[in-house]
């Protein structure tokens, strides 16, 4: 049985908070940033963790990827969230 087969109270979604909150599930999405080659997205790009990725990249002489913005629920589809600046809401 998945946690998807969990019955949840009304108006809260899978995660157990108001489905309205989830950015998972909700119809709602805030603008995200992320690049090309990163793996994660990120709230804004002064992200510490967005940093050091690029500063990673620099150092071993790689070519950055241009910092993007795009609608999260657009982006999760092939990014995972940071776990430094992505918290539920």
């Amino acid at each position: 049985m998945t946690q998807d087969a969990f019955p949840t109270p009304e108006g809260e979604c899978k995660h157990g908070i108001p489905i309205e909150s989830c950015t998972y599930c909700s119809e709602k999405s805030r603008n995200v940033v992320y690049t090309d080659g990163g793996l994660r997205y990120h709230v804004n790009s002064q992200c510490e963790n967005l940093i050091r990725g690029q500063n990673e990249v620099r150092e071993r002489g790689g070519t950055l990827s241009p910092i993007r913005t795009g609608p999260e629920h657009i982006v999760k589809q092939s990014k995972d969230p940071c776990h430094l600046c992505i918290t539920w809401r």
